[in-house]
């Protein structure tokens, strides 16, 4: 399959999830609206709040993942940084699942209901999916985009390698 349906596929299905999130998130049960009450958690009180939150922090990761990616591709970071930088994100989201897990397990939010702790746990689950798809990017990147094979720079030197003279070395 072309990256191009990959990312298709990828978008439609982040979208999905986001939408589906949102809605676990804004209908708890009695207990998990007192709580939302009590807590002040306004932004995901009705669906277009929660929808606005995790559609903006969907859409910041993404940001951050395109960032590293083409910091990777123009050559302002080299790809093991790019990777090293996913592989925190990847980890900082995995422990965040732990911590909702942890957390989500304790008897007062076993009362709020199954549907928004598992929207709870959803919006770590899309960052590191896109966290994820960015690595996966970063391993399988072959080189810049918009450039011919004769036009790339050697890494290791950092010269030109198809002009003879940008090598050597005044």
């Amino acid at each position: 399959m072309s990256r191009k349906y990959v990312n298709v596929l990828l978008c439609t299905l982040l979208v999905e999830l986001v939408v589906v999130d949102s809605y676990l998130l804004s209908s708890p049960n009695l207990f998990g609206r007192i709580g939302l009450i009590i807590f002040r958690f306004n932004a995901i009180r009705t669906f277009p709040g929660a929808l606005i939150t995790v559609g903006a922090v969907s859409i910041m990761g993404a940001a951050l993942s395109w960032m590293i990616r083409y910091a990777c591709a123009r050559r302002f970071a080299t790809r093991t940084v790019s990777l090293a930088v996913f592989s925190v994100m990847i980890t900082i989201c995995v422990l965040l699942v732990a911590r909702v897990s942890v957390r989500f397990s304790g008897w007062s939010y076993q009362q709020v209901g199954i549907g928004f702790r598992v929207g709870a746990f959803l919006l770590p689950v899309i960052l590191t999916l896109i966290f994820v798809h960015g690595f996966i990017r970063v391993v399988t990147f072959t080189g810049r985009p918009g450039l011919s094979a004769a036009e790339t720079v050697d890494v290791e030197t950092g010269f030109d390698e198809d002009k003879p003279d940008s090598n050597a070395q005044n």
